[in-house]
């Protein structure tokens, strides 16, 4: 992807399907709405209100019991690479033992880790 296109992605006149580009390129400039899948740039669905409220549940109370136990992080809507995918889940634990890496980059949530729902997208 040239810096052209990710300008153009950014100011919103260009769509990032009509860009290609490297899951090492999605992961440096994370594309937002949007999830790496089989080298394309797939839109995620915006959340409904019942998504939200649920999530806001998941992460309250998440994040007190990490915190509380020192076991680590939650992060929210952050991009994790897992696998060949750059995916964006809507809460994420990250144990205190994988957090010795880049603040700014994605990382694998679980090395060799596949998530039922990923083979919709096998």
């Amino acid at each position: 992807m040239t810096q052209q296109e990710l300008y153009e992605v950014a100011q919103g006149t260009r769509a990032p399907e009509q860009v290609s580009m490297t899951l090492a390129e999605f992961l440096e400039n994370d594309v937002d709405g949007y999830e790496y899948v089989k080298g394309e740039l797939v839109p995620m669905s915006p959340p409904t209100r019942i998504h939200s409220k649920i999530s806001v549940n998941v992460i309250r109370h998440l994040d007190r019991y990490v915190r509380e136990n020192q076991l680590g992080e939650v992060h929210v809507e952050a991009t994790f690479q897992v696998g060949e995918r750059g995916l964006k889940p809507d809460v994420a634990f990250m144990p205190t033992s994988r957090l010795d890496g880049d603040e700014n980059t994605g990382e694998d949530v679980v090395p060799g880790f596949t998530c039922p729902a990923s083979q919709l997208f096998e």
